[in-house]
């Protein structure tokens, strides 16, 4: 039995060739399938592109708050409410007395590896409200009524912010115990029947205050993650990868096709 050539080569797929492919019943589906991933991996690509601009105004904003000279606590919460900014890492001079026998532990902080809390304390202020201060990292076994606080007015500079912020996986705070694993100023006032406590707290005091070693207070440092530029990448990566993929597929299909003609 001879073979039989209609052709003395075989035809090589062109753009028409490939929309034809694309409306084939069993291609269709699968050409279905891969617009949707395609459109899937461009979204998350797009979408980490503007977390990322987010993300650089963050950074910028706190640079700029932060290389503000310190001012009265009162001045910066009439700008504040004026103006409508952000409280967040504006650097702050407090003129007050610390309350007696008010503390909240704030749990599950650690310095060089080692697991204690974060003192909060709170400060009556000269113009009436009343402010929660992180003064620093105390050791676990160290008992926070120990901690002796100044007891004359006292002025000092920190840093203000407005919440810790809270994970899935952290656990509820312990009013009943003074203990706490995330800093919300408004939630603390409404479970401490604290209503003139303001809405937000300070952390870092960076002058003015000091303990003889307990509470220990670190250097105020931003940690900002901003990983989208590799995220961005990687997504775009895949989306181009996958076109590729389908490509190759198309082309093998189209070829398998030519053949079976070609060898009829």
């Amino acid at each position: 039995m001879s073979t039989i050539f209609h052709s003395s080569s075989p035809r090589y797929p062109d753009v028409f060739s490939y929309l034809k492919l694309l409306l084939q019943p069993g291609f269709r589906s699968f050409s279905v399938f891969f617009i949707i991933t395609f459109s899937i991996l461009i979204y998350l690509g797009t979408w980490q592109v503007l977390r990322l601009e987010q993300k650089n105004i963050l950074i910028s904003n706190v640079d700029k708050a932060l290389s503000e000279k310190p001012r009265p606590l009162d001045e910066v919460m009439n700008n504040i409410m004026e103006k409508k900014q952000n409280a967040n890492y504006k650097p702050v001079i407090i003129k007050g007395v610390f309350e007696k026998n008010t503390h909240l532990k704030w749990l599950m902080q650690t310095h060089d590896g080692k697991l204690g809390y974060h003192y909060m304390a709170l400060l009556k202020c000269n113009f009436g409200g009343v402010v929660l201060v992180d003064l620093g990292w105390v050791p676990m076994e160290n008992d926070p009524r120990a901690i002796k606080l100044p007891q004359k007015e006292i002025t000092f500079a920190g840093i203000l912010k407005t919440i810790s912020g809270r994970t899935p996986y952290t656990p509820d705070n312990l009013y009943g115990k003074n203990e706490i694993f995330d800093v919300d100023p408004l939630e603390i006032a409404g479970a401490k029947k604290w209503p003139t406590l303001l809405p937000f707290y300070v952390s870092h005091v960076t002058e003015g205050l000091s303990f003889e070693k307990f509470p220990h207070q670190e250097p105020f440092v931003v940690r900002i993650r901003n990983q989208h530029l590799g995220y961005i990448f990687t997504w775009y990566s895949l989306a181009i990868a996958w076109v590729f993929c389908f490509i190759f597929y198309m082309r093998r299909r189209l070829n398998d096709q030519n053949k079976s003609i070609f060898y009829k």
